[in-house]
């Protein structure tokens, strides 16, 4: 008796439990080589003094770019002002930013 709906005993290629993705090719030894001589590489403390320089010098970089103007933009100068519901005075403001809404194209654009 075969059970018509299992993949039990094919070789699809793809992996057990069910995934079905399928697998990927075995490393070859030239690829073994590379990675072991990367990680050997990484593991010498010059190499990894060096890094640490580098993420603290881009962790201060990082602090400094906030004090740059001009890199913040309003929600509404993106995606247009939204209309209050009611209103005093001539023109509405923006619920968001309290900009004065004076012609149609300022609302949200949908």
């Amino acid at each position: 008796m075969e059970d018509s709906g299992s993949n039990a005993g094919s070789n699809t290629g793809s992996r057990p439990g069910g995934s079905g993705a399928p697998r990927t090719g075995r490393m070859t030894h030239t690829e073994l080589k590379a990675m072991k001589a990367v990680q050997t590489k990484e593991a010498r403390p010059d190499v990894a003094l060096i890094k640490k320089l580098q993420a603290g010098l881009a962790d201060i970089g990082a602090y400094f770019m906030g004090f740059v103007p001009g890199g913040h933009h309003n929600p509404c100068a993106i995606n247009g002002h939204v209309m209050p519901k009611t209103w005093d005075g001539d023109f509405p403001r923006c619920k968001h930013c309290n900009h004065e809404i004076k012609s149609p194209e300022d609302l949200t654009r949908r």
